[in-house]
């Protein structure tokens, strides 16, 4: 029995991490996110004021995820432009937007365009996370190939490559999950593909379907957990300062 479980976990590991990271991941940079916005209106004792530094220090994150929306419906034949800059609503705050025309865009372009943030997210992370920062591949990692050197670490921190790309992770980590409305499809689409799996098992092809297909949507998943455990590490770099002076002023009354 327990060689079964064994078995049923090494064949599902990629979506337990992905979960497992995911979840943690979404909370931490929302936390850090709302610190970092209740300290800057202490600071300014302005709500616009606040956004205003916000929307600068995580700028980068900010242009990539409007940029990725922008990519993407220009390569499918939209034409629509691009805004970058505060636009304060009654009950929430976006730092930029992609404007198109609705009758353009049907829920297949909606998709592809709403995941792009996090999928050029997730590669640029990568790509700083190994050539400036000297951490291993998340492929490596994921395989539990990786080999890494104490000594290795601590030359790289000593370069300014290092520091930046720690920077740049934080910004594209505050800004890459989709918005509410870059999600606006993702219900449907997804009841969509419960309905073609429910067909495959009714029709009995669910087999070749797990056998075939589900093992590289499982490494994927590995992948994607993996970067989103790089990227939470300067998230909770920033976190850190805030607890430590929580406890100091509770502590101090």
């Amino acid at each position: 029995m327990n060689t079964e479980w064994l078995g049923v976990v090494e064949a599902i590991d990629g979506l337990l991490i992905f979960t497992a990271a995911l979840l943690p991941f979404l909370w931490i940079r929302g936390t850090v996110s709302r610190e970092l916005l209740e300290l800057f209106h202490r600071l300014t004792g302005d709500a616009h004021r606040s956004h205003t530094i916000h929307f600068i220090l995580i700028f980068p994150g900010v242009f990539l995820h409007e940029l990725s929306h922008w990519l993407v419906l220009r390569l499918l034949g939209v034409r629509c432009s691009l805004h970058l800059g505060i636009e304060m609503q009654a009950d929430f705050v976006v730092y930029g937007h992609v404007d198109y025309y609705e009758s353009d865009v049907g829920p297949v372009k909606h998709f592809l365009s709403g995941i792009a943030p996090l999928i050029t997210g997730m590669l640029l992370i990568s790509l700083l996370a190994v050539q400036w920062m000297g951490i291993p591949g998340p492929g490596e990692l994921a395989r539990q190939e990786a080999v890494i050197s104490l000594q290795s670490v601590s030359d790289t921190l000593r370069t300014w490559q290092f520091w930046l790309a720690f920077y740049l992770i934080f910004a594209i980590t505050s800004e890459m999950v989709p918005s509410p409305s870059d999600r606006k499809y993702w219900l449907p689409l997804g009841l969509l593909l419960v309905g073609i799996l429910s067909v495959a098992v009714i029709t009995r092809t669910s087999g070749w379907l797990f056998a075939n297909l589900f093992p590289y949507i499982n490494n994927w998943l590995k992948l994607m957990g993996v970067v989103f455990v790089i990227g939470m590490v300067p998230q909770l770099m920033f976190w850190l300062p805030f607890q430590l002076l929580k406890a100091f002023r509770r502590r101090n009354g």
